[in-house]
């Protein structure tokens, strides 16, 4: 038996997309992969463009957040993670390719940030090593966009 699901319109031709799935089996075992599929196509919606177009988004929703968490997210956006991780589509990014990035800061980060050349072909070029806030305020910008 098929399932099918309604992903969204295509902008090209104008005509609508769905993902589908055969499943063998049970009735539950059907509804189970119906399931599956919407959480699937859900996830993709949500996670489509890249991790600097997510980062934009959820500071145009950071209006109600505190003046010190604001600046904290433009300063890790800016420095951190635009430079080094935004151009990468989020649903290619891998948890190799933001591991690196954190042993990158670990490694070779330091207290000016921004003026760290990293990329995921080349050698860092910084000279001390990150610490305390420098990886933990990306990292948890990363999850709570990733999240959303």
């Amino acid at each position: 038996m098929g399932v099918r699901v309604y992903r969204d319109v295509d902008p090209d031709t104008g005509r609508q997309r769905y993902a589908t799935r055969t499943v063998h089996g049970s009735r539950r075992v059907v509804l189970q992969a119906l399931e599956a599929l919407v959480a699937e196509v859900d996830n993709a919606a949500t996670h489509e463009g890249t991790l600097a177009e997510l980062l934009e988004r959820c500071s145009a929703a950071s209006a109600e957040w505190e003046p010190s968490t604001q600046a904290t997210v433009r300063w890790a956006t800016t420095c951190h993670l635009v430079p080094h991780l935004g151009d990468l589509p989020v649903a290619k990014q891998t948890a190799v390719d933001i591991d690196d990035f954190y042993a990158c800061l670990l490694r070779r980060g330091g207290p000016k940030g921004c003026g760290l050349e990293w990329t995921r072909s080349a050698t860092p070029a910084r000279r001390c090593p990150a610490r305390g806030a420098t990886v933990t305020d990306p990292h948890r910008l990363v999850a709570l966009v990733l999240k959303r």
